[in-house]
């Protein structure tokens, strides 16, 4: 069995602090600017600095005391799935780690049968997978509750199996994690972006328990970026918060494509020491998808004390390790003044080379070769048309 099991602190005053070296003109100026991008965009917020990442403590499980307020949650779409994944031969998962208790700390496992959300464990996730169809993992955003998480899962899925062939079959799973806002947007986002690290390391822990020929597609959103990239970094070695999976981590190298879309961290992220500085080890390909109007990443230097720090989802990644391991994407002339999950997902244009990108690892491994050369014209032909 796999135990995801994170400690919880005495105490988090010292994140709650504010700086009390900058003026308090300019610290409200700051979450002014904070509160109206996320009120108008229901957008990610602030970003740790590197002494705080240096200090990085592992967060207790937050509940949200506002969520039965109309004005917190968000609508949920009647969504539904057009095509029977079963007909189909895809296997719908629903993985969600917003309610663990000391009895349960694992995350919830719940798998797609006949319509229907069926409770399983994560032994039945890994002997699933067993059959060697390829992975897919979602992975949302900020300010998303639980039902609204599932909803726009089924939404992204949908989309991907419209571009994806009749005949490639693949196993698609939504990552539902505590990202609802719980208190103040300058002290919650903060929050939520240590969050996401932690997610990073228990996703991690889930990819590595399945069998090492069984390829894996990470696709996420805004703070559901900064998870992917600490997901990749965990499973290259690397370690957060004191949090690693362990020295041969690193050894067990295996098929991940990652796609970050609107990726709320620090563009240096990957650069070596740097957050997530072994996230491009062997077998790691990402494609990051960038929006230079996008007007919450664009006061993300301003969301934490004035830090100066530029999302990677705004200016591309700078300073990478492994730079023949990811590529960059400018699609600000498609999403333009937006950050919206469905500009992304609900543009033909744009996702299909992220399906190429995030479903090509179904290919057989004999057939591969040419996939990922089809993957990469598409993405070509996409930028050339811009």
């Amino acid at each position: 069995m796999i135990d995801i099991v994170i400690a919880h602190p005495a105490n988090d005053v010292a994140l709650l602090r504010p700086a009390r070296s900058v003026s308090a003109r300019r610290n409200g100026l700051a979450t002014a600017l904070m509160a109206l991008a996320c009120t108008l965009f229901c957008a990610p917020g602030a970003w740790a600095t590197d002494a705080a990442r240096d200090e990085l403590p592992t967060l207790p499980e937050l509940s949200n005391p506002y969520a039965a307020q109309a004005g917190e949650e968000l609508p949920t779409p009647e969504l539904t799935v057009q095509s029977p994944p079963a007909v189909l031969g895809d296997d719908l998962w629903l993985i969600d780690t917003r309610q663990p208790t000391p009895e349960h700390p694992e995350p919830c496992f719940k798998r797609c049968v006949r319509g229907t959300w069926q409770q399983e464990d994560v032994q039945s996730f890994v002997e699933a997978s067993a059959d060697g169809l390829p992975v897919c993992v979602w992975i949302h955003g900020y300010q998303i509750p639980a039902g609204a998480a599932e909803a726009i899962g089924l939404d992204v899925y949908q989309h991907l199996r419209q571009l994806a062939p009749p005949e490639q079959k693949f196993r698609f799973v939504i990552w539902s994690w505590p990202s609802v806002k719980n208190g103040p947007y300058r002290i919650d986002a903060r929050r939520k972006a240590r969050r996401s690290d932690i997610e990073g390391y228990k996703l991690a822990r889930v990819i590595r328990a399945l069998p090492p020929e069984v390829p894996v597609g990470l696709l996420g959103f805004s703070f559901g970026s900064r998870l992917t990239g600490a997901t990749l970094h965990f499973l290259g070695g690397g370690s957060i918060a004191g949090l690693c999976l362990g020295p041969d981590s690193a050894c067990q190298p295996r098929e991940v494509r990652a796609v970050l879309l609107a990726g709320a961290l620090d563009n240096d992220a990957f650069a070596t020491g740097k957050l997530n500085g072994c996230a491009l080890g062997e077998g790691v390909c990402a494609l990051v998808l960038t929006d230079r109007r996008d007007p919450v990443l664009f006061a993300y230097r301003h969301l934490e004390e004035l830090s100066g720090a530029v999302a990677m989802g705004h200016s591309g990644p700078i300073c990478v390790a492994c730079p023949d391991r990811v590529s960059t994407w400018d699609v600000t002339s498609w999403v333009r003044v937006s950050h919206d999950w469905r500009r992304y997902i609900h543009s033909e244009r744009i996702l299909a080379p992220v399906a190429a990108m995030v479903l090509v690892v179904g290919a057989a491994p004999a057939e591969r070769g040419s996939e990922e050369l089809h993957a990469a014209a598409m993405l070509d032909s996409a930028i050339s048309t811009q």
